[in-house]
């Protein structure tokens, strides 16, 4: 391992010592070297072996013929030993590179000609001590060390005796103070270098003192510390001028740069500005122009060729621009270029051919556009920085078959399109990095690269679709020695154990593409995801700076900051299908691959695989299919299977009931759109392997390629589901429950006018109440709480898309939040119990209302709208708007915004071009895509909850044991009880509840179904079972009269939100598909021109009907007006808010169904022939056929009446002194007695009304022992249908009243 130079001073021939490899140690004595001894003229030793340790032994000493000794790049320790001293024949001591010695330098022989000390960071002291002893020193180089000391002219620096030698060279470092006049007496001295000295004052005095040194040459200045104007003078003999990397001001003098002689002119990294003079042109013996780095402006100058000798052009990092002169094609020795950072624009000259000796070709970050044709004329090509350039066109196939020396090529944010030729990069045998990211550079990966020494592969953000090719298993390891693969965000596909091989990846990133089935492994790839890897383009200019220092001597990129990153593994973030075999169930240990991964660190699913499709398959299904079988088999065994298996709604005051009577009319289209998408998709060619996709989301529209026939059948299926839902919004509306509420409350005002003509009472009741618009103030504050509120509600799913983006191993939540059915679970119970909450909090703050509130029934009804509606937005938002903006902004396959969430992931693909967010991140084909595969399992989890689990827990509260249980619950807890009233309120916003839950199912089958076909499928089966569970809970619940019709006037439909959600929703989706997809314009337009048009039309007819059916419901109640035979005598008083009550024998089962649905067909004008056994044409028939079998059922009824029956039902009533209402107050003892000696019996329902206590109750029903306790007033209303009924009223607008 050492180099022996015998010969005289610098007259040496080289001979190898053979035989041994690099000793680990020297030896401690000097019998190891005696052959070195037998040189009579003398021997060097050089000590360049870097595994070599130890101490530099004190044996060398007796080595009396060493005459040079040179220690470079080594690991030995300790002190450079005082014996060198001795050492009478050493005229060269020369120590570079070797960090670990220290101490100071010792005493050196007179005869010392070389002195050299660079890169021993711990070597200190000071040589002014021994510097005027040697008097033949002819090289002095001291940089990089601790060494101190002063250029003073007081110093004892002997510059007259170093004047004698022609060849001085001085490079000092750390040295301080000022250039005296005296240095002028160097009279032979060419070359004098301060470089990273701290030499201060100002650059002018010192390059005029300077420059009338006649001999002078080489001036070197660099990193000195120095400030001021460059002055305004000709150089005399300079030839090479470095004043770099010092706080330079001003403007270059033109008279600066006219000297024919000068041959490098390096000013880099300072704060010059202005233009580069004119006279550039003049320096016919120009080579090196650093000008990097500054604040000059203008142009480079047109004549710039005429400077032929130039070999480096540095002008990066500057305000310059303009165009890249065509004369510079005459420097045909031109080795290196650098014009990146600038504002330099327009094209490449064809001439640049010429430039067959460029090493270095640097335009980054520029606008011109440079023909990729130059690059085959660049056959000595090192490196090659073209990222995010003006440069467009398509990729040569043979751009690099001559650049047999390129190391690293950079081109990413070109506007290169075309493809990858097979044998692009097999040329390049010396190629060490390749990044193409950032390009629109599309087909296939080469199966062969050039060169041994591959590292780093970057192929980021592209359009380069196909598999990993199959060559790469073999040569991965083998041929190449890959730590950086990155391939994110392109269309690759397949599978990814050809990686298998490679042990040396560090880094791998494949995500953001279509890969499938098994994830790499890589358990010999012990080092992945662990230590840093070098920043591309740091390396690249690391590389340019060493070819420039060979020619120039000093590195114009060692300010370059040598940026580092951590090793990272990126697999399964944005590869929905691309699988892992660790799983908990069963216990399969994660591989190397899934525990280094950034976005599931070590994460493992319940089931190796397709997890979600056997959690769904294995567990959830059965588990509510089975929950649901189990209760239903239950509750039906107890009470019967009839009323479970044959449903009878058509009498139920339930809005849900009739909302499921109308889905049903639809189901079957629904259904066969349904099974239609559903086919397509499955027939559909896939993205994916047919072999490792996920079997049940193969229905959907994820995996399936978009092309042309996919598109127009898809655009008529849809527009199918667009014109059924738009029927099923016409349906709705014509049960007009919007307008009923109204119409309900001015038709029973008419009725109580008719009849009992209290209108001084109604006066009086009206007067109690309070406002019924809100203001606008609280209209605003209404409007503006729904945005954070849906906020909140939207919580779930941005949680749920963040756990599959950002790194799940540091936070327990995102593991959490990360699985389906947690998520489906959390978004029920929010449904349930958080956004009823929420709706009633809103309308208390529009409204202005309390429990302790007055309320009139149409606020009352207001409300109810008011809260309907928020819950049906919020829920929507909740299933439907959330997932999709969730998934849109954060997801890595969208917007990703997720990034904004890991500062350190953001920081790394930054870097690397890659960290887009918002728009510049969005890519055509993937978000929907993502979308579908992401929220496939929680939509069809959450349908499949509707239509099994929330039915099951439905039959479950209606049991009689668990009513009982619940009873002997508030029992033991002492639970107040509200009543019949508070009953009847938490009844009618439960069916509110599930009311806001059976829109919410069924927008989400509806809308969601572009993306999951498979959703419309299972509509006729979420009507069947909920049909049944209401059928059943109807004819087993015991409501009271006042309940139901509570029911039918308190539980109220949406008035605008549903039709606006379903339709606008569905047609945003489709918008969504259809750009995100790529359609053509022609399926874009069928779709939308079938489907709005019918739209407009249906909506506006549906619009229409209601206010006729309103009128003609007010004229039949109207016609049905006060008997002739009218006998009571007694009316109520003026004051006395107390009219006639409804008959409650009209709630008997086997009149009811018939009488619902004869009125049915009256307010509609359209009755069947066998209606009730009656024969009608027209209104007026009608009203006599109600007349006379209202006859015929008060005959009937009373020869049947069970005296016992409605003692029962009165009882149930007068549990709670309050009736029915919505706000009460006590009633004055004058009012009560005044009740008491008027009503010989009612039972009412109002909406408003006064409390009667259980004393005055009791002693009603006790004066009326004449009447059935049915007619005991339990409830003096303020606003109710008193009956009388052996005062033989008008019955048939009482039961017309009841079916409304």
């Amino acid at each position: 391992g050492l180099d022996l130079y015998k010969g005289a001073r610098r007259q040496v021939y080289t001979r190898r010592v053979e035989g041994q490899a690099c000793p680990a140690v020297l030896p401690e004595t000097s019998e190891g070297l005696q052959n070195l001894t037998r040189s009579s003229q003398g021997f060097v030793m050089q000590l360049t072996c870097p595994s070599m340790s130890g101490t530099i032994p004190s044996a060398l000493a007796s080595l009396t013929s060493l005459t040079s000794v040179t220690i470079y790049r080594s690991n030995l320790s300790g002190t450079i030993p005082p014996a060198f001293g001795s050492l009478a024949r050493l005229f060269e001591l020369s120590v570079s590179n070797s960090p670990a010695l220290s101490g100071s330098i010792p005493q050196l022989p007179p005869s010392m000609l070389h002195l050299s000390f660079k890169g021993v960071p711990r070597l200190s002291g000071t040589l002014d001590g021994q510097l005027p002893g040697l008097t033949s020193l002819s090289y002095l180089s001291l940089g990089g060390t601790a060494l101190s000391g002063t250029l003073a002219c007081s110093l004892p620096l002997n510059l007259a005796t170093l004047s004698a030698r022609p060849d001085v060279r001085q490079e000092i470092s750390r040295f301080s103070g000022t250039i005296c006049d005296s240095i002028t007496k160097l009279t032979r001295l060419r070359t004098f270098s301060l470089t990273n000295s701290h030499t201060s004052g100002e650059v002018a005095p010192v390059l005029s003192l300077l420059n009338s040194m006649p001999s002078l040459t080489e001036l070197r200045l660099a990193a000195s510390s120095l400030s001021g104007t460059l002055p305004s003078m000709v150089l005399r003999n300079l030839n090479i001028l470095h004043v770099e990397e010092n706080f330079i001001s001003g403007t270059i003098d033109p008279a600066l740069m006219s000297s024919t002689r000068l041959t490098n002119f390096y000013v880099a990294r300072n704060r010059i500005s202005g233009t580069i003079p004119s006279t550039l042109s003049s320096l016919t013996s120009l080579q090196g122009l650093w000008l990097l780095k500054n604040r000059l402006s203008g142009t480079l100058p047109a004549d710039i060729g005429e400077c032929s000798t130039l070999l480096v052009i540095l002008v990066g990092s500057t305000s310059i621009s303009g165009t890249l002169p065509a004369s510079l094609s005459s420097a045909e020795d031109l080795g290196g270029l650098d014009i990146g950072n600038t504002r330099i624009s327009g094209t490449s000259s064809p001439e640049f051919r010429k430039w067959s000796t460029i090493e270095y070709f640097n335009v980054m970050s520029t606008s011109i556009d440079l023909d990729l044709e130059l690059i085959t004329s660049w056959p000595r090509i090192h490196v090659l920085l073209l990222q995010h350039s003006g440069i467009s066109g398509t990729l040569p196939a043979d751009v690099f078959s001559r650049a047999t020396s390129l190391q690293v090529l950079l081109m990413d944010g070109l506007q290169v399109s075309g493809t990858i030729a097979p044998g692009l990069f097999a040329n390049l045998t010396a190629i060490h990095t390749i990044s193409l990211s950032e390009t629109r550079i599309s087909g296939t990966l080469p199966a062969v690269f050039g060169g041994h020494n591959l590292t780093n592969v970057l192929f980021n953000n592209m359009e380069l679709s196909g598999t990993l090719p199959v060559a790469w298993e073999a040569t991965i390891e083998a041929v190449w020695n890959l730590k950086v693969l990155s391939f994110v965000r392109n269309r690759l596909e397949g599978r990814t154990e050809v990686l298998t091989g490679s042990t040396s990846l560090t880094t791998l990133m494949i995500s953001g593409n279509f890969f499938s089935c098994e994830a790499v492994t890589l358990d010999g790839a012990t080092n992945l995801g662990k230590g840093h890897f070098e920043d591309p383009t740091s390396r690249a200019l690391n590389i340019a700076g060493a070819l420039v220092q060979r020619n120039d001597g000093r590195n114009p990129f060692e300010d370059v900051e040598n940026k580092t990153f951590r090793s990272t593994v990126m697999l399964f973030g944005g590869n929905p299908e691309l699988t892992t075999d660790a799983s908990v169930l069963p216990d399969n240990p994660a591989s190397n691959a899934l525990k280094a991964d950034r976005i599931r660190q070590g994460q493992r699913r319940l089931f190796s695989g397709e997890s979600d499709l056997k959690e769904f398959v294995y567990i959830y299904l059965p588990l509510v299919v089975g929950f649901w079988s189990i209760t239903v088999a239950v509750s039906c065994t107890e009470r019967g299977w009839g009323s479970y298996l044959f449903p009878d709604l058509t009498s139920s005051p339930d809005l849900c009931a009739r909302l499921l009577l109308l889905t049903r009319m639809c189901k079957r289209a629904f259904a066969v759109c349904g099974i239609a998408l559903t086919a397509l998709c499955l027939c559909t060619p896939k993205i994916y392997p047919s072999a490792c996709s996920d079997h049940l989301i193969k229905t959907s529209i994820a995996y399936v390629e978009a092309g042309t026939a996919f598109q127009w059948t898809y655009a008529i299926l849809s527009c199918g589901v667009s014109l059924i839902a738009t029927w099923l919004v016409a349906l709705l509306s014509k049960m007009r429950y919007a307008k009923e509420a109204v119409c309900v409350q001015e038709c029973l005002d008419e009725v109580v006018l008719s009849l009992s003509k209290p209108k001084a009472a109604i006066h009086v009741w009206r007067s109690k109440l309070g406002p019924i618009k809100p203001s606008l103030a609280r209209r605003l504050v209404f409007l503006a709480l729904h945005v954070p509120m849906m906020v909140l509600v939207s919580l779930p799913a941005v949680g749920y898309v963040l756990a599959r983006n950002v790194p799940a191993g540091k936070n327990i939540l995102y593991d959490l939040i990360g699985n389906t059915f947690l998520v489906v679970f959390v978004k029920l119970l929010v449904a349930s119990f958080g956004i009823p909450r929420l709706a009633v909090l809103l309308s208390r703050v529009k409204f202005g209302w309390d429990k302790t509130s007055k309320i009139d029934p149409e606020l009352a009804m207001r409300v109810q709208k008011s809260q309907v509606g928020s819950s049906l937005l919020f829920a929507s938002t909740s299933s439907l708007f959330a997932p999709m903006l969730a998934v849109f902004l954060l997801d890595e396959a969208c917007l990703r915004y997720y990034l904004s969430f890991t500062p350190g992931l953001h920081e790394l693909m930054t870097s690397w071009d890659i960290g887009q967010q918002g728009t510049d991140a969005y890519r055509h084909g993937f978000c929907v895509r993502r979308l579908t595969s992401e929220y496939f399992y929680v939509w069809l989890t959450l349908v499949l909850a509707a239509t099994f689990a929330l039915p099951a827990i439905e039959m479950i509260e209606s049991h009689p044991r668990v009513e009982a249980l619940w009873r002997q619950i508030q029992v033991w807890g002492n639970i107040p009880c509200e009543g019949c009233y508070g009953d009847t309120l938490e009844r009618c916003a439960s069916q509110q509840v599930k009311l806001v839950g059976l829109l919410t199912t069924l927008l989400t089958m509806v809308t969601m179904s572009v993306f999951v076909p498979l959703l419309l499928v299972l509509a006729p089966l979420f009507c069947w079972i909920q049909i049944r569970t209401y059928s059943y809970q109807f004819r087993h619940n015991e409501l009271s009269f006042g309940q139901r019709v509570a029911m039918r006037v308190l539980v109220q439909q949406p008035p605008y939100w549903f039709p606006c959600i379903l339709l606008v929703a569905l047609w945003c989706v489709m918008v969504f598909v259809m750009v995100d997809l790529s359609f053509d314009a022609g399926p874009m337009v069928v779709f939308f021109g079938i489907s709005l048009p019918f739209a407009i039309v249906t909506i506006a007819s549906a619009k229409f009907f209601p206010v006729q059916l309103d009128r003609t419901v007010a004229s039949i109640l109207q016609a049905f007006g006060p008997e002739t035979e009218e006998t009571d005598s007694e009316q109520p008083v003026d004051d006395d808010p107390v009219g006639v009550t409804i008959n409650p024998m009209a709630l008997k089962e086997d009149w009811a169904p018939t009488k619902f649905q004869f009125l049915s067909g009256l307010k509609s004008k359209h009755l069947p022939s066998n209606s009730g056994g009656l024969e009608v044409n027209t209104i007026q028939q009608g009203k006599q056929a109600v007349k006379n079998e209202e006859t015929r059922f008060r005959n009937k009824s009373r020869e049947s009446q069970n005296r016992q029956f409605w003692a029962d039902m009165s009882e149930k009533e007068a549990k709670s002194p309050a009736g029915l209402g919505l706000a009460s107050d006590s009633v004055s003892e004058e009012d009560s007695q005044r009740m008491r000696r008027k009503a010989r019996g009612a039972v009412g329902f109002g909406l408003g009304f006064d409390t009667v206590s259980e004393r005055d109750a009791r002693r009603m029903r006790r004066k009326a022992p004449e009447r059935p306790r049915h007619q005991t007033n339990t409830s003096a209303t303020g606003l109710g249908l008193d009956r009388q009924p052996h005062k033989q009223r008008a019955k048939g607008r009482d039961d017309a009243v009841l079916s409304l």
